[in-house]
């Protein structure tokens, strides 16, 4: 079938490249690339399709034998639980992949309208695909979370990255269902953003966080970081004591009234430097 330009697109003055791919509720990325399965640049469409999915509160679906690269990726939530939502889901981390082009900050940067206020309720929803940088230093950032509340990672891999996962003042997040990140500097790192809000209930599991050569997960700046099940393997540098597996520093919540981490069942092998690293709290 066909189909022609939705409201959104007209008041966005967008025109799709294919109309021959469903534009919502589910929109198939198709619809605003030149190209899907060679590895091309396909940047602007990308974020086109973003911007397209967001404004119609839809689901982006990446379709099986995905392949294209693309540069920096930005989306500013400014909405409420109410208001706004976005997903973007694939055929599964080797049926949907996106590489690294070009030297970009980031990949996927997905911030709130405040990031150093109060956090915008994001509701968004990552899963069954692979971001990866290929042939390039490790400098960018796979995927930045920062000043949004309410996301989840799911079947997501992250790999070849300075920091695969950056999360700055992203809390009330589930990250989960086999996602993978590695390959890279650190696996996930965790931080406030100034005066942000803290990374407060974050809960990670079932994940792989393997072969970093800095930490696997680099926490600070929050309370109840939750890890269960997780293989946390080879992360860290020979000899080198400040890497490793697990990093957990000072600036935990000071006004935490519960444990500010939870680690159970957890499978941490051979990782270089040192497994779990914690630093006395430097809160009240």
């Amino acid at each position: 079938g066909v189909w022609h330009r939705t409201a959104a697109e007209r008041a966005a003055l967008v025109t799709p490249v294919n109309y021959a791919y469903v534009p919502s509720p589910k929109i198939d990325v198709r619809r605003h690339l030149t190209a899907w399965d060679d590895g091309s640049v396909q940047t602007t469409g990308l974020q086109t399709a973003i911007n397209m999915a967001y404004a119609n509160k839809a689901r982006l679906i990446l379709p099986n034998g995905f392949n294209v690269a693309s540069g920096a990726l930005s989306l500013t939530m400014d909405g409420n639980r109410l208001t706004q939502g976005l997903a973007i889901e694939g055929a599964g981390p080797n049926g949907s992949v996106i590489t690294q082009s070009g030297a970009p900050t980031e990949v996927f940067n997905f911030s709130g309208a405040t990031p150093t206020g109060n956090p915008s309720e994001s509701q968004l929803v990552l899963e069954n695909f692979t971001v990866r940088q290929s042939a390039l230093a490790k400098t960018a950032h796979g995927l930045t979370l920062n000043g949004i509340a309410g996301f989840r990672l799911s079947n997501l891999q992250l790999q070849g990255f300075d920091r695969a996962l950056n999360l700055s003042s992203a809390l009330i997040g589930l990250i989960d269902q086999d996602s993978y990140f590695g390959d890279s500097n650190t696996g996930i790192y965790v931080r406030r953003n100034g005066t942000g809000s803290t990374t407060n209930l974050l809960r990670i599991r079932d994940c792989r966080i393997n072969i970093n050569s800095s930490w696997g997960i680099d926490f600070d700046g929050g309370s109840q970081l939750q890890l269960y099940c997780n293989d946390i393997e080879a992360n860290g540098t020979t000899t080198v004591v400040t890497t490793g597996g697990i990093a957990i520093r000072g600036a935990l919540a000071p006004d935490s009234l519960v444990a500010g981490v939870v680690l159970e069942c957890n499978w941490l092998e051979n990782n270089l430097g040192r497994s779990l690293f914690v630093e006395a709290p430097t809160g009240g």
